[in-house]
Order: structure tokens, then sequence, then C-alpha cells
């Protein structure tokens, strides 16, 4: 896998090999070098037109991506590597590619969406235009193909884009540059960087707007700049006033280990009125039925590790557990990791309880199913709630919603039982629109006598 630069393949002496979760040896990537990207950000720059490519020429590029061979890869073979290279179920992978699929056959209509046509008045209008030329997509961290939606969408509005894949799965965006070149889209819209983190920061500065996936840890020094969206962690929570109701456990479970479990929108907090550790133990008998498998079986439910991850983890596990009540490993008779035949380790989801909601652990994101259920009061009010890229209510408390949805630290609310990645398809996405376009003004006047 080498830099493809305006449609031209280079070759980098920097390689690194990608291995799976099975130790497998699964591609060669080659890095892009600094001194390479900055000259292909020049590149890209000095050909940016701003032209939008026609909607067909991505319906065109969905039926290759999803359907086709691709750069000599067949479909089966790509979610083979995406599985074994970011330990995904390839059930959650084959949805992923469904899913990208799916939105570029709808890009029209998605972008009628999110983008009004213009605002008509007398004396003028005001429009909604690109805000920029140059598009830069940033993962640092990702197991789910999702984040190549956002640098599509921009690509689909005129920009040209330089993607740094993740570097645990760098297969999805490649097969859709080549998707999108094969069905005709111009070659210096699309540039593929594999690289390090300075390259990443680099074009991220450089580009005229930017999107940043990864842990909180890397993205936050971004978070006050306009002209980036950041993806850090999700911290998403889940609050509920009530005993759920045998539908209602199940939700909790799929927001806990839905699509594996590792998308920053899973829940990894549940706030109770009830009693947490009741709850809690009912959580985790349910989730201990999702089915552990080496990551390439349909059957697979579960994320997987390398042998080598297995133990950091195990020793992260007990850090977070410390002080609290973990209702997940006595069920598993050795703890959540288990070790499968082709030597990898799946991570099975983990339910821990405390009655305190200031716990440390409370709020703690992982890259897998794992969720804290803590106990909450009156008394504790809306803070609780907060910092959250999505809160699902599950209670009747208007004045308390009406507060979390009015806290700028929380991302979107969700009234009812539906995960976050189930939506309503005419609600627009604000965040998307004000990252890719502007409002312009344009003023008409009548020529003088």
């Amino acid at each position: 896998m080498n830099p493809l630069i305006a449609g031209r393949t280079h070759l980098s002496q920097d390689v690194g090999s990608l291995a799976g979760v099975d130790g497998s040896a699964l591609a060669e990537v080659r890095l892009a070098p600094r001194l390479l990207a900055r000259l292909a950000l020049n590149e890209v720059r000095a050909s940016a037109d701003g032209v939008a490519p026609g909607a067909e020429l991505f319906v065109r590029a969905a039926d290759a991506f999803e359907h086709g061979d691709v750069l000599g890869e067949s479909p089966r073979h790509y979610l083979e590597r995406v599985a074994l290279a970011a330990g995904l179920p390839i059930s959650v992978a084959r949805a992923g590619l469904r899913d990208i699929a799916g939105s570029m056959r709808d890009i029209r209509r998605i972008n009628e969406r999110d983008f009004p046509a213009a605002t008509v008045v007398p004396g003028g209008r005001v429009e909604l235009t690109p805000a920029g030329r140059v598009f830069a997509s940033v993962v640092a961290m990702g197991k789910h193909q999702e984040p190549n939606e956002v640098w599509l969408r921009a690509l689909s509005l005129g920009y040209s884009v330089l993607v740094r894949p993740g570097l645990r799965d760098p297969f999805t965006a490649r097969r859709l540059a080549g998707a999108l070149l094969g069905a005709g889209m111009p070659k210096h819209k699309v540039t593929l960087l594999p690289g390090d983190e300075g390259m990443a920061r680099m074009l991220v500065r450089e580009a005229d707007r930017s999107v940043m996936f990864g842990p909180e840890e890397k993205v936050s020094s971004w978070r006050a700049l306009r002209n980036v969206q950041v993806h850090g962690d999700g911290r998403s929570k889940v609050f509920i006033d009530h005993e759920p109701s045998a539908g209602e456990l199940e939700f909790l479970a799929e927001s806990v280990a839905g699509k594996a479990g590792v998308r920053c929108d899973c829940a990894s907090v549940i706030l109770t009125t009830g009693d947490p550790a009741a709850l809690a133990d009912s959580l985790a008998e349910l989730l201990a039925e999702r089915r552990a498998e080496v990551v390439t079986s349909d059957a697979a439910q579960v994320p997987v590790v390398p042998a080598r991850a297995a133990e950091r983890l195990r020793v992260r596990y007990a850090e977070l557990g410390a002080g609290m009540t973990d209702h997940s490993s006595p069920g598993y008779g050795g703890g959540p990791l288990l070790e499968l035949p082709d030597g990898s380790f799946a991570v099975r989801p983990v339910v821990l309880s405390t009655s305190d909601p200031s716990h440390p652990a409370v709020g703690t994101e992982m890259d897998y199913p794992f969720v804290t259920v803590a106990r909450w009061r009156p008394v504790d009010g809306v803070v609780p709630l907060t910092r959250s890229l999505f809160l699902t209510f599950l209670a009747e408390d208007e004045g308390l919603l009406a507060a979390a949805a009015a806290d700028p630290t929380v991302g979107e609310v969700i009234a009812g039982a539906a995960p976050p990645w189930a939506r309503h398809f005419w609600l627009p996405e604000p965040p998307l629109t004000r990252l890719l376009m502007a409002e312009k003004r344009i003023l008409t006047f009548e020529a003088p006598a």
C-alpha cells in the first residue's frame, strides 16, 4: 500500500508492516514522509477547482466499492483484512461497507438535507457555499469504517481531499479512492497519505477545513479551532429513572455493545435512579451472551486484540475496577479476555457499578464494550449527564432533559430507546454544515438610470 497523490502512486522507502490480530501479515504500508506530504499538499491546493462531482459518479463508485473488485481486491478479501487488522467482527465490517455505499448512493439527498437552498429576500439572498477548497481527514485511532464518510461528503461538495487513514484500517480509504477514481473522479481530487502524527498535524494545520478522529489526548488541542472538527472520546451516556423493561434492557445492551462496542457513540455510562448493582447484574448477564469468535467468523459479536495487547488490557481493567463492583468477570470465570483458536483474544463486554457518579472510572471510554453503571440522585443535578457526545434519555423529567440539552458539552440528546447510530434521515447534521459550508450574502441593486 503506497501513498496516492492526485491519482499517482508514489513509492516510499519508509515501510511498515501491518499485522492482523492473529499475527498474520496483512499488508506493507509505505508511509509518506513529511516532505512528500508537503509537496502533495501544494499540488492539491494548486489544482483545487471547487467543482463538485455529479451524484451519479458517487452511485457508480458505491456499486464498485460494495460489490466489485477494486485495485485487485474482492469485497470478501477487503472485509477479511479490515476485520483482522482492526479486530472488528466481519459482520460489523460488512455492515460498515453497506452503510458507506448507501450514503454514497444517497449523497444528493443527504446534501440537500444538510445544506438547504438559498434564502431569497427582497434585495438579495443568503446561500451556503463551500468554506474552502482543500479538506484534510486524519484518523489517529479507530476501528470502524464510518470516519471515511466525512471526507466523502467534503468531496461531494467540491473540496479536494487529503486523507491520512487510520493505521489499523488503511484499507477502507484505499478501496474508496480506487472506486472513486475508477468511476471517473478527477485524479487531483483524491490524495491518500499514510504517515506519522507529525505529517498528519501538518495536513490539519494547512488545509482549509479538517476533521480529526482519535483519543482525547491526541485531538484535544485542536478543539478550539473553528476550521477543525474533532471527534475524540465520546463518553456517550444513558439516563434512566425507572426499572427497565425486558425490551429496555435489550436496548441498553445494544447501546453498549452494538457494532461490537467499538464506536465512540456506544454507551460508556448508564446513570440510574435505582440500584446500580441490580441493573448492572442484569445487563452483564445479557451482554455475556455475545458470541466470542475469531473475527472472520460471521458468528463473532465482540472485538478482538492480538496477544501482545491482551495483557495490557488486563492491567487496565484491573485499574478501572478498583473501588467498583465487577459484574462481568465472575460470569466469565477468568475475566473478559478469552483466548481464541487463532491466538487472538476476544474482548468480552465489561460492566462495572458504583453508587458514586464522580468515581474516576465513570465516563472512561475504551475501544471495546465497557460501561459503568452509577447512581444518580436529584441532588446531583445535570452535571453527571454532561460531557457526552450522545445522551440517551429514558425518563419523563422534561426539566432535566432541557437542562442537559442546553449544556454545551452535550452533543446530541436522544429521547427514547434508540441507539445513536439510528438516525431520522431528514434531521440535518449542523456540526457538518458549520464545518464545510459558510453563509454568503448575494446583494442585488437596481442599475442607476
